[in-house]
């Protein structure tokens, strides 16, 4: 909240104890908040902000095993070569997302 009150000092602080409960309620992660808050304030061009404008600023995407990602290039008639390795937490095996989701949303290569 601290980022969002310097990047939009005209927003009360009963918008940011609003934002906070919505938050809390809707369940995001500390790490999709930050996506979140990072992207609003690099690209956000209004004059006003609302709650939506955070809680619809958080990005999902499809993480596919690999024989989703197989079936899914096979089905579309499309290469492997379009899908990109993302490792999460633990685990020794990836999951695969596009190369397009990977770029447009910043992934790291491993979560």
């Amino acid at each position: 909240m601290r980022k969002l009150s310097v990047a939009f000092p005209q927003m009360s602080a009963d918008f940011f104890n609003l934002l906070t409960e919505r938050i809390a309620k809707t369940r995001m992660t500390s790490r999709r908040l930050e996506y979140a808050v990072n992207h609003v304030i690099d690209t956000f061009t209004y004059r006003q902000l609302t709650i939506a404008d955070i809680l619809n600023t958080d990005i999902k995407c499809r993480l596919l095993s690999y024989a989703e990602m197989c079936n899914e290039a096979i089905r579309n008639g499309t290469s492997t070569d379009r899908y990109a390795p993302v490792f999460l937490e633990r685990s020794e095996k990836p999951a695969w997302v596009l190369k397009t989701d990977k770029s447009r949303y910043n992934i790291p290569d491993r979560l």
